[in-house]
């Protein structure tokens, strides 16, 4: 692993905080500077801004995640692979806002130069899924016993994974670009409608 990506990846867990925290800043202080009066639409303004201040920091803090996500799932490509034996796969379920989430739970063991480990993460970024089709199609991949190739972090043979996707970490990053677009949108649309009336 690249010296470059452990760097890019040790500023994004501090931005993680940060980006947020300057967002929210800007976002107060957008809020103090848009029209208050005197507009086609008294009230619009406000409401949008407000709605910047609420979303934009949260936005941002979920960009930084995807990209941190991202560098972590680019820097297990140089990890070295070894063998492993899976030891249990089913499928989790939790509850959030959003209802049931399912994630696929694949428990594995593998050894490095001598040293037994186990460890239950498939991808470097955690995927739940809104459908057990969906997470069973994963936990399926993996059928207790079965021989598989581990990825070691070679810094810390503690962290393993057994597959490079980087869906979870691009989604995140869509995720929050729509998050700072809805405002935005929002105002548009809203002072496109008032032009109509």
């Amino acid at each position: 692993m690249g010296i470059g990506i452990q760097a890019a990846i040790q500023l994004l867990r501090v931005l993680r905080i940060g980006v947020p925290i300057a967002v929210l800043l800007g976002a107060a202080a957008l809020y103090d500077i848009v029209p208050k009066s005197g507009t086609s639409a008294p009230g619009i303004w406000d409401g949008i801004a407000l709605l910047g201040v609420m979303l934009w920091p949260l936005g941002g803090y979920v960009i930084v995640e995807g990209l941190l996500n991202w560098l972590q799932t680019r820097a297990a490509v140089s990890w070295p692979v070894f063998s492993g034996t899976v030891l249990s796969s089913e499928v989790g379920v939790s509850y959030s806002y959003a209802g049931p989430m399912y994630a696929p739970e694949v428990n594995y063991r593998y050894d490095v130069h001598g040293q037994h480990l186990e460890n239950d993460d498939i991808q470097s970024v955690s995927v739940r899924y809104l459908s057990a089709s969906a997470a069973k199609a994963i936990a399926d991949k993996y059928p207790v016993g079965a021989k598989v190739k581990v990825r070691v972090d070679p810094r810390d043979v503690t962290r393993s994974v057994l597959e490079l996707g980087d869906n979870a970490a691009r989604r995140r990053v869509v995720i929050g670009l729509l998050t700072l677009a809805a405002p935005v949108l929002a105002g548009a649309l809203l002072n496109w409608l008032n032009t109509l009336s």
